[in-house]
């Protein structure tokens, strides 16, 4: 097979791959519309998801991914894949921390909301989204390095069925 005829079909499967994330993301929307409604606890719930969403997009496919994937591609074609994985071991090392961080301080920010909650409707909505944030993302952060550096590899499966 030709080099054109490889890059179709690795774009197809990212395509594919996509197409069935978005079904399945319509699907679980159309659910958690269907359990919460359009009322408090529902509003909690999708709120509880926009920060640590933020910071999967600015650090698992936003700048960090943009800077560290040409540096990793690079390394790996001069350097070999030991060193492109020493590399993404470093850049991991020194991220993670800071991501466990960010994430207990949100856990501690919606206890204290939660404390602070004076009637039983409040109550309800902030034990929603004290859950939902316990729901740790920083993975999810992490794994958009991981993913480019898989891409790096020439493996577009698991960029669109992470999604």
């Amino acid at each position: 097979m030709s080099e054109q005829g490889r890059q179709y079909q690795a774009m197809a499967k990212t395509a594919s791959w996509t197409l069935v994330s978005r079904v399945l993301g319509l699907f679980r929307d159309q659910v958690t519309t269907y359990v919460f409604g359009a009322n408090a606890v529902g509003a909690a719930f999708l709120f509880a998801f926009q920060i640590p969403n933020l910071f999967r997009r600015l650090l698992g496919e936003g700048a960090l991914t943009a800077a560290i994937v040409p540096v990793l591609a690079d390394k790996q074609a001069r350097e070999g894949k030991s060193v492109a994985f020493g590399f993404l071991n470093y850049v991991l090392r020194r991220v993670f921390p800071w991501t466990i961080g960010l994430t207990l301080v949100g856990i501690g920010i919606s206890l204290l909301w939660s404390i602070s909650a004076s009637d039983a409707k409040q109550q309800m909505v902030h034990r929603c989204f004290i859950y939902f944030r316990r729901q740790s993302k920083w993975p999810l952060w992490l794994g958009g390095i991981r993913l480019g550096h898989a891409q790096s590899l020439h493996d577009y499966r698991t960029g669109a069925v992470r999604d």
